[in-house]
């Protein structure tokens, strides 16, 4: 689509340049001047008017450009004073041209190429047709003052009659006019091409920026956001480009804060499994530990149940043993008393032995 646009816009690059061409030719300029009742006649009345006009333009020109000079809006056009009288030479073999009669090649060069250069710079129409508006007062000033006679002098040999005067002016207005109507359809034409030229141009940037900003647009869509556009874009677009690598930095930035979350979030869910998995072992060995705690607090239970009951017997045994103790107590009083009176008996005894020792020695 862009190709046949551009092919398009070259078409009427080629046609703007035809015709241009063609309003140029020999046979157009004089249908021309027909149309502006100007022929062999008048053309000489211009030439007549030459004798007078030429030997002035060096002062009209300078009096023009004295002028230009002053006025800030166009007076930066020129570089200096160099400038200037570059270009005041040129005017000068163009009015000559012009006064002369001479329409041929030569001037058709010429109003080519003050109107492309006044297109080329930028000199506004209202600018082009004030200049023609003062030069051509200047040429009427001179003509009138050399064909009227002075207020003292009723009569002088170069003096015109009104109707001479008239048709003078006329054709040297005409002429004038013809000149900046030619002028102003080259500048109007060129300023077109110019226009054609820079569309074509900015078409032409657009694709590329198009193609740029597909490609950065593929990268975003599989995924690669270290796609970033390197090359400068024209001025105008360059905003784009520094926004979407600024925005590709951004998200890319983003994501790899993200990917490292994520990373440090898979890391911790694998040191929480662990944690899981050990606290699950724990537990299972925990429940199996009590299960054998349970087993051996019920062989304990059993174990005190045993010695309870044996503490149970134990205790009436000892009861038992408590009343036999008890009866032994007694059987040991018992037996202790009939020691004492053993040991009283014996006593007696022995002294009913002495006694009879004591009664024997006797």
């Amino acid at each position: 689509m862009g190709t046949i646009v551009l092919s398009q816009h070259n078409d009427k690059h080629r046609d703007k340049i035809d015709k241009i061409d063609q309003e140029f030719t020999k046979e157009s300029l004089r249908d021309h001047l027909k149309f502006l009742s100007i022929g062999e006649k008048e053309l000489n009345e211009l030439r007549a008017m030459g004798n007078i006009l030429i030997p002035c333009m060096p002062e009209i020109l300078e009096r023009f450009y004295a002028v230009v000079a002053r006025a800030p809006e166009i007076s930066h056009f020129f570089t200096g004073r160099d400038h200037i009288s570059r270009i005041k030479d040129a005017q000068m073999r163009h009015w000559s041209q012009i006064i002369k009669g001479d329409f041929g090649e030569q001037y058709v060069q010429s109003v080519k190429a003050i109107g492309r250069a006044h297109a080329r710079i930028g000199l506004q129409p209202r600018w082009y047709i004030a200049g023609y508006s003062l030069l051509l007062s200047s040429l009427i000033e001179v003509v009138v003052k050399h064909f009227v006679p002075q207020k003292k002098s009723w009569f002088s040999q170069n003096s015109l009659s009104v109707e001479g005067l008239t048709d003078s002016l006329s054709v040297l207005c005409k002429i004038v006019l013809f000149d900046m109507e030619l002028s102003i359809s080259v500048y109007e034409e060129q300023h077109e091409l110019e226009m054609v030229t820079l569309h074509k141009k900015n078409e032409e940037v657009q694709k590329s920026l198009i193609d740029d900003m597909r490609k950065g647009m593929e990268a975003v869509a599989m995924g690669d956001m270290s796609f970033r556009f390197v090359k400068a874009f024209p001025p105008e677009f360059e905003p784009i480009r520094q926004s979407y690598n600024t925005a590709a930095e951004t998200i890319s930035s983003g994501m790899k804060r993200v990917s490292d979350s994520a990373f440090s979030l898979e890391k911790m869910f694998g040191e929480l499994s662990q944690s899981a998995s050990d606290l699950s072992h724990r537990t299972e060995t925990q429940v199996n530990g009590l299960g054998e705690a349970t087993h051996a607090v019920d062989g304990i239970t059993k174990n005190v149940n045993s010695t309870t009951d044996i503490v149970v017997r134990v205790k009436d045994k000892s009861l038992g043993v408590q009343s036999i103790t008890k009866d032994l107590n007694a059987v040991m009083h018992q037996a202790t008393d009939i020691m004492h009176s053993i040991e009283e008996s014996s006593s007696k005894m022995s002294e009913i032995v002495k006694m009879i020792n004591d009664i024997s020695f006797q």
